[in-house]
């Protein structure tokens, strides 16, 4: 084999990763067709907000500042509609008082909720907690995770993922490739990219907003109850609180062993 075929092999190779990403560029909310899936299933009872559908006009009442046209006074109406807003909703107690939704889009539309996903995956961690699963916040990762042999990582503890304080390394230039951000959303071996995980600074000095963060969460929620994320999702959150459809959460690849994009994609 001649060296250019194995120079143009390498490169090729080398290249594979940020195929992928340049395709198909910058997430998106309909993405989701993209990538394999699990099934988080309702339960067999739904819970109802109330909804009066708009009769209060809320949308002509409520006034804002809008920064982003530099502009003061403007209707909620208005605003959803300048900022291509896809859903907007005002829920107080039992009630929804605003609910707003963009041409094609309605309250059964299937979308991709990206970093809403953290929030569910925190108070999976909480739940942990309290059912004695994981020790406390406080607990190292490396207890879940030993494959970290650089003992800098067991200075990590759970809070500092989920403070983004962890002092990984992540780098999140949106229109670059080969970022970590884009090969975390894109790659179909996300197991194999957490553990090339690289320390920048030592944990809990400055925040820095992080997908590899959460996604090392999941897997240790993984480890710690003995399930896919999406399955303790649904015991614990979707059936008991009465959702009112199934959900579905990206994985990132079509086997036994994939793992959910705990960062985002539910």
């Amino acid at each position: 084999m001649s060296f250019k075929v194995l120079l143009f092999l390498s490169f090729f190779l080398a290249s594979c990763k940020i195929i992928r990403p340049l395709e198909y560029n910058i997430p998106k909310e309909n993405n989701s067709n993209l990538f394999p899936r699990r099934i988080i299933k309702k339960g067999n009872s739904t819970f109802h907000f109330i909804n009066d559908n708009g009769k209060n006009k809320l949308g002509e009442l409520i006034k804002v500042d809008d920064h982003y046209i530099d502009a003061s006074g403007v209707a909620l109406d208005s605003m959803v509609k300048l900022h291509n807003t896809i859903s907007f909703m005002i829920v107080r107690n039992d009630s929804i008082l605003y609910e707003y939704y963009a041409p094609k889009y309605n309250d059964s539309t299937t979308v991709s909720s990206f970093s809403v996903a953290k929030t569910f995956v925190s108070t999976l961690i909480g739940i942990a907690i309290q059912e004695g699963k994981i020790k406390s916040v406080h607990e190292p990762i490396t207890d879940f995770i030993p494959e970290f042999t650089d003992k800098r990582f067991s200075q990590i503890t759970i809070e500092n993922l989920l403070k983004h304080t962890s002092g990984i390394h992540f780098s999140k230039k949106i229109y670059n490739p080969n970022s970590d951000n884009a090969q975390f959303y894109y790659t179909t071996t996300l197991r194999e990219k957490m553990m090339e995980s690289n320390i920048e600074e030592a944990p809990g000095l400055h925040f820095n907003y992080s997908s590899e963060n959460y996604q090392l969460l999941g897997l240790i929620l993984e480890r710690a109850t003995h399930q896919t994320i999406s399955h303790y999702l649904q015991e614990k959150l979707w059936m008991p609180l009465g959702m009112e459809h199934d959900a579905f959460w990206n994985t990132d690849n079509k086997s036994d062993s994939a793992i959910e994009k705990a960062f985002c994609c539910l």
